[in-house]
């Protein structure tokens, strides 16, 4: 794949970066984003195909993306089923100012319609001069990332988490303390783990809980 990706560099003369890649493990439908700049025109794409460990059968050529995200950068994507969650991220693409202060981040829904073809459901801004990661799916349609804050002045970065109880359509920006090592999310529990300090402590995610422990 890795080579069929560098000849369409080479024929298009764009500039592609695999962004992301994932494995639905019910459908085993594999999907993977680029972040693409054509002419100065950035856009990512999202592809879908069923997984294979046949690499003939996994050439980017004979599939034809299922969206196209004008103008913005896809972080990481998740799904129930056929429906896409995505976290957007629309920042410098000529100098790659993603960890600046004037990026915007965005949660974004997709869906196939009646004819199987893949349209976006709804937008939802998170916020601004954040670096978040992956984007988690937990229980009582809680969603959760984690990542960065990002200022002009000192502390450049703070460790934030941004979280939502309702599906993405309302998030909030908490607090995750300082000079955290590492964090994971436990979708079963709704559960986040970190590393501070050589501990790790955890909190649930309630509406009424937005601080460590």
């Amino acid at each position: 794949m890795i080579k069929k990706i560098n000849e369409l560099k080479s024929k298009y003369n764009y500039n592609l970066e695999i962004k992301w890649r994932k494995v639905t493990p019910k459908t085993k439908d594999f999907y993977f984003s680029n972040l693409f700049n054509d002419q100065g025109q950035y856009k990512s794409v999202v592809y879908k195909f069923p997984w294979s460990d046949d690499p003939k059968e996994n050439r980017i050529d004979k599939y034809s993306p299922i969206l196209t995200l004008p103008k913005s950068d896809i972080v990481d994507i998740n799904s129930e089923g056929e429906k896409l969650y995505i976290l957007g991220m629309v920042y410098n693409f000529e100098r790659k100012t993603y960890d600046a202060v004037d990026t915007e981040t965005t949660f974004l829904v997709a869906a196939p319609d009646e004819n199987n073809r893949y349209q976006w459901l709804e937008k939802v801004k998170i916020g601004n001069a954040l670096q978040l990661g992956k984007l988690y799916i937990g229980k009582d349609q809680v969603l959760y990332s984690s990542g960065f804050k990002n200022s002009n002045s000192y502390p450049y970065q703070r460790d934030i988490a941004a979280v939502s109880f309702d599906k993405g359509r309302n998030w909030t920006i908490d607090e995750e303390g300082s000079l955290i090592h590492a964090s994971t999310f436990d979708e079963n529990t709704n559960k986040v783990f970190m590393l501070k300090g050589g501990k790790v402590s955890s909190r649930k995610l309630t509406k009424l809980n937005s601080l460590l422990p």
